[in-house]
């Protein structure tokens, strides 16, 4: 899994799973005083806004996947990749039903990249 360490000033801090829904995502943000929505906060500092966001993998290949994000990529985008991740794990737990998992894969894949 990735988590993430938001940091909103000094002294408002949230750590988040991903993935995680939408509205919980944006409902935690608003906790820590934050109202942009995640698709506009880099996941790289913003130290214009005052808003540090420090991702971390359990494992080897989380941690491959963070090193290969880029300072455009959004919270929303990292939301969305973990989500894939899981729905691709799915699709070989479950390979009676590829054809679904493999559809919530190519939308969530469209909707990343457009």
């Amino acid at each position: 899994m990735i988590k993430a360490l938001i940091q909103n000033g000094k002294d408002r801090n949230l750590l988040l799973t991903f993935p995680i829904g939408r509205m919980k995502l944006a409902g935690s943000l608003v906790s820590i005083g934050i109202d942009k929505p995640a698709s506009e906060i880099s996941c790289m500092s913003d130290e214009e806004n005052g808003i540090t966001v420090k991702l971390f993998g359990d494992d080897e290949i989380h941690n491959k996947i963070i090193s290969a994000i880029t300072a455009d990529k959004t919270l929303a985008a990292i939301n969305t990749a973990c989500d894939l991740i899981d729905n691709a794990v799915c699709a070989l737990r479950f390979p009676s039903q590829p054809s679904y998992f493999l559809r919530i894969i190519v939308f969530r894949l469209h909707y990343l990249y457009h």
